[in-house]
């Protein structure tokens, strides 16, 4: 709560709100929006100190990619961070920001939950490095890019997952969701847990991948679909609304003719395709899908109503409900907005992780 607090009295608008942690960064981004009033910040999570460090740097600095998340002449990046776990987990925290030209401040708060705030700002004096030389300078100052702070070997897990791709563009993609918490249990759960959270992270190929690796190995009743939707929520985040229409048909069709006894694939088709088609302007499938899905029961979700706005093409409208889910609802229950790259959620990292290179080799 006093986090949330800090970061509403300090912040200005435009202003980015990066999210951190031991671990698991969606959980305390979901504990600090709860404690937080709906508001219009851009709050994402940064899961490692690779990916608050480069994703401040890529909103300060003006050469930056032009995708990652930008603030104002005169804003700042504001990481909220958990200290409990000790300060060794930020090691190369302040170094690396100091690397890019940026200047931090470090506010510890009060209270047992060991939390700290660092403001983060473009130098009083002059401007921040070159970016891609920055960045460049950054990767190769790490000992050992495929070893994490907490002993995990990034390399291995490549390995398992067949993975064969250019090995050093795939570890400073894997560093963004993955440096200082322990892996999940299972090798079903690790893989998951990469597809996921790099999706989010734009690193789109990667995150195909591990899907792969995750269906070769784990019986999933659906697999088609799993890879249809993935391909559909791929054209969707990268702007191309045709080929994101034509999949979303084709996985319909797919789920109607071989899945469509399961209450669970019918809801999910259904009020994936109400949102993707309303945002995209397609109200009136948009409309016929929604009212399908409130056949399975859609209106007692938390996040019916975002979606219904977004079927009926009111943009405006579900912005300012995703705020309000954002600060209501704690927890993992806007995943399916994360992964649309919809709301207040989103500062991927793909970009600033590669020097603006795309993310497919």
């Amino acid at each position: 709560m006093e986090a949330g607090r800090r970061v509403l009295g300090e912040a200005r608008p435009g202003d980015l709100v990066l999210v951190g942690g031991h671990g698991h960064a969606q959980k305390n981004l979901g504990l600090l929006t709860a404690n937080m009033p709906p508001n219009g910040m851009t709050i994402a999570a940064a899961h490692t100190v690779d990916a608050a460090i480069l994703k401040a740097a890529a909103a300060l600095c003006p050469d930056a990619p032009e995708s990652a998340a930008r603030v104002p002449e005169d804003g700042a990046v504001h990481y909220v961070t958990c200290l409990e776990w000790g300060r060794a987990r930020l090691d190369g925290l302040r170094e690396g920001l100091a690397l890019f030209g940026l200047e931090t401040r470090e506010t510890t708060l009060p209270g047992g939950e060991s939390m700290a705030v660092f403001r983060i700002t473009r130098p009083a004096q002059g401007g921040p490095r070159p970016f891609p030389e920055a960045c460049a300078d950054y990767w190769d100052g790490l000992p050992d890019p495929a070893r994490t702070v907490s002993g995990v070997d990034l390399g291995a897990l490549l390995e398992r997952a067949h993975i064969d791709t250019d090995r050093m563009r795939a570890l400073r993609l894997m560093r963004l969701v993955q440096d200082d918490g322990d892996l999940p249990e299972t090798w079903a759960e690790q893989a998951t847990m990469f597809a996921y959270f790099l999706m989010q992270e734009d690193a789109h190929e990667l995150s195909r991948q591990f899907l792969e690796a995750f269906l070769a190995e784990s019986g999933h009743p659906t697999p088609d679909l799993m890879r249809m939707a993935h391909d559909a929520l791929r054209a969707f985040r990268e702007g191309r609304g045709e080929d994101a229409v034509r999949r979303l048909e084709d996985c319909e069709a797919s789920a109607r003719e071989k899945h469509w006894d399961m209450r669970e694939i019918r809801l999910t088709s259904c009020l994936a395709e109400a949102a993707m088609l309303g945002a995209l302007g397609r109200t009136d499938p948009a409309g016929q899908a929604l009212t399908e899905a409130e056949e399975d029961g859609a209106r007692s979700l938390p996040e019916y109503s975002i979606i219904e706005c977004l079927a009926r093409g009111r943009g405006e409208d579900a912005r300012r409900e995703m705020e309000r889910f954002r600060a209501t609802v704690p927890g993992s229950r806007d995943t399916f907005f994360r992964l649309l790259g919809l709301g207040p959620w989103n500062a991927p990292g793909a970009a600033a992780a590669l020097c603006g290179a795309p993310s497919v080799p």
